[in-house]
């Protein structure tokens, strides 16, 4: 019941399904790291002191949780988390659709070099939005990169050569880093006040969190159904985050004056 009323508030509260879906997948996630680090922590202490200390907890936390969906804390800055996220299940697909490809191929010392490779001219795209000229905004910027993973991904569903796949993911490559630095630039202006390092805290975090769920998925899927099957993985986060970025705003937006501050000076009130 936690999950489905967290889901059913912050999809209310930030008018979101992207956002509302994340802190359902971080409710899960918590789940499953936490159930067997507690039961560990029951054997050792008793489960009367572990219970009562994980309900205190958690009832803060659901607190906190009801108390941030009340306040609608930039939704825009939750799209950025979530497209981050969704990148982090691109670098968790691909990695494993690359894994299992190069397994299959027979040549498995290959796959870090792929890799690599792929990080080489991220990099390298990375350094270049520097000459971007300054009147092409972020919002546009995160747009333009978020077609560029969807085209950019789909070739790696016909991937079957290491010949193929190496010019596919170094091409892919190309729309990773702006991605990335795009959502940072924004997040950073959109942030609320007084927040920004927990701000970016919160991207750093989406996408190790993203990548990790990718890795176990789109693992159990190439092993399954084959290298395809990971790659799928990665275009069906690229088409998400395609989805995502058309909402961006430009800046942050001021403020609504309060009825105090739009009273007139002198007025008597």
């Amino acid at each position: 019941m936690c999950q489905l009323g967290s889901l059913l508030l912050v999809a209310q509260t930030s008018g979101s399904p992207a956002t509302a879906g994340l802190v359902g997948g971080a409710l899960a996630a918590g789940r499953t790291v936490g159930g067997p680090l507690l039961g560990r922590l029951a054997d050792r202490h008793g489960q009367r002191t572990v219970v009562l200390a994980a309900c205190w907890f958690d009832a803060f936390a659901v607190a906190a949780l009801v108390a941030a969906a009340l306040a609608r804390i930039p939704r825009a800055v939750h799209g950025m988390r979530a497209s981050m996220a969704l990148q982090g299940v691109i670098f968790g697909a691909c990695q494993s659709g690359i894994t299992a490809l190069t397994e299959r191929l027979h040549q498995p010392a290959q796959a870090g070099l792929v890799y690599a490779a792929m990080g080489v001219m991220s990099a390298v795209a990375g350094l270049s939005l520097a000459l971007v000229p300054a009147r092409i905004t972020l919002p546009t910027r995160w747009r333009a990169a978020a077609v560029a993973l969807v085209v950019l991904s789909v070739p790696l569903l016909f991937v079957r050569s290491l010949g193929a796949l190496y010019p596919v993911v170094v091409v892919l490559g190309v729309a990773f880093a702006p991605h990335l630095i795009t959502l940072f630039g924004l997040t950073e202006r959109l942030a609320p006040a007084g927040r920004p390092a927990e701000s970016m805290a919160f991207l750093t975090s989406a996408v190790v969190g993203g990548q990790a769920l990718a890795l176990a998925a789109a693992g159990r899927l190439a092993e399954a159904h084959g290298p395809s099957a990971a790659f799928a993985v990665a275009v069906g986060a690229a088409v998400l985050i395609l989805c995502l970025a058309p909402g961006a705003p430009a800046r942050r937006r001021a403020a609504t004056p309060t009825p105090a501050a739009a009273t007139p000076a002198g007025s008597g009130r």
